[in-house]
């Protein structure tokens, strides 16, 4: 094989390479209905009728978009409500009041 082939070779795998890893830091790959704190995603389960028919069926998670404040950045994230509540999630409005009243 030629020494400039195998060179090229390298280069090009290496923009793929790129490429993809730019994808999934700029989340292409999240899946829906997917909390980004806890990872909880939606059940699937049946369900039965008084006749005992049975069809298929999921339970989403409550999810809520929420302006949050990220490793320092305020930013938009998928939460569920669950996390809300528990508070592992700080809302970036209350981020603001605590750094103004400082």
């Amino acid at each position: 094989m030629d020494a400039g082939l195998e060179i090229e070779y390298a280069m090009r795998f290496a923009a793929m390479l790129d490429y993809l890893c730019n994808l999934c830091t700029r989340s292409v790959f999240k899946m829906a209905k997917v909390c980004e704190v806890c990872a909880r995603g939606p059940m699937f389960g049946n369900r039965v009728s008084h006749a005992h028919n049975i069809t298929k069926r999921r339970w989403n998670v409550n999810l809520q978009k929420v302006h949050a404040v990220v490793n320092g950045a305020s930013t938009h994230i998928k939460v569920c409500t669950s996390c809300i509540r528990d508070g592992k999630v700080i809302k970036a409005s209350k981020a603001a009041k605590v750094v103004s009243a400082a």
